[in-house]
């Protein structure tokens, strides 16, 4: 906005040219030892709707966000038990009118491929045939 008004000759010159702008600090993720990891997964399976446990587990096992694991879809999951898979291809967001909003992600990066260990794939199997079946 300073740039601006100096190019349109309202300011003499841009004042916050001279300002130090503070460092950033460098981000350090906290992750989850061992034992964390198993009392979270343990308390969140006790839920009754199996598809939280399964996004809960999706996140945690991979190290997505959440709005990654919600737009996860069947198509999604490389059921290749020697390499299982999970393809981001969607995110999901929860816009202020309650309404929810799918997309790709934002950037090339955020579209990959995410390697996922077997336990997760087999949960995922699990809660594709409940939802199959509920379908009948």
């Amino acid at each position: 906005m300073l740039d601006d008004a100096v190019k349109k000759g309202k300011l003499i010159r841009n004042v916050a040219d001279w300002a130090d702008p503070p460092r950033a600090q460098p981000y350090e993720a906290k992750t989850w030892n061992e034992n964390q990891l198993n009392d979270f997964l343990t308390a969140v399976a006790s839920c009754e709707y199996a598809g939280y446990f399964a996004l809960m587990a999706a996140t945690a096992l991979t190290g997505g966000r959440r709005g990654e694991a919600l737009g996860i879809q069947w198509r999604d999951v490389d059921w290749d038990k020697d390499a299982p898979k999970l393809h981001i291809r969607l995110t999901v967001n929860r816009l202020d009118n309650g309404e929810w909003q799918y997309m790709p992600p934002k950037t090339k990066r955020s579209r990959r491929v995410i390697n996922m260990p077997f336990s997760l794939m087999l949960l995922l199997r699990r809660l594709k045939e409940q939802q199959e079946d509920n379908a009948e």
